[in-house]
């Protein structure tokens, strides 16, 4: 059973990680010098920022949740630790991993969501709502980030704790 959660665990991870929002569409142009379309870019660079912080963590959590796959794969079926015990600490940790996938998930679908809509705004130049989709979209960036953070502590802990078992 971990084997098989770990399998779905990694391409979930390419999946959502996978997604490259600096691609979102730049303004149209700066007429007039508005202001708020100087807001705008600055948003847009916040969330490009952003962005790449969370690509360097993704790819960092990538390389860890492979180590996890080839050290599941190598758990002895002779351990030290009764197998069920082993199972059950190792589901247990399987369990949060895959709590923090789902909200890292969630947390991609709402920035495409408000970056979509955003977009839509500042092409229809109602720029103050293409403004509150920015924000939303690099508050759904941070918390991503924060998401992430947990994931790798939680990838450690497993990686940790496997490595114990393999050693033993």
């Amino acid at each position: 059973m971990k084997k098989y959660k770990l399998c779905l665990l990694l391409p979930l991870v390419i999946l959502f990680f996978s997604f490259d929002i600096v691609s979102a569409k730049s303004l149209i142009s700066n007429e007039d010098n508005n202001p708020l379309l100087l807001e705008i870019e600055e948003k847009r660079k916040l969330i490009k920022k952003q962005f790449e912080i969370n690509k360097n963590l993704e790819t960092k959590v990538e390389k860890k949740s492979k180590q996890a796959e080839d050290l599941l794969v190598k758990v002895p079926e002779n351990a030290v630790i009764p197998q069920d015990v082993l199972n059950q600490q190792i589901d247990e940790r399987m369990d949060v991993i895959m709590e923090h996938l789902y909200k890292i998930g969630e947390q991609e679908r709402l920035v495409w969501e408000n970056i979509n809509t955003a977009n839509d705004n500042i092409n229809a130049k109602n720029y103050s709502e293409g403004i509150i989709g920015l924000d939303r979209t690099l508050t759904a960036l941070e918390k991503k980030y924060k998401y992430l953070v947990e994931f790798d502590a939680d990838l450690d802990d497993l990686l940790s704790f496997l490595s114990t078992i393999d050693e033993k």
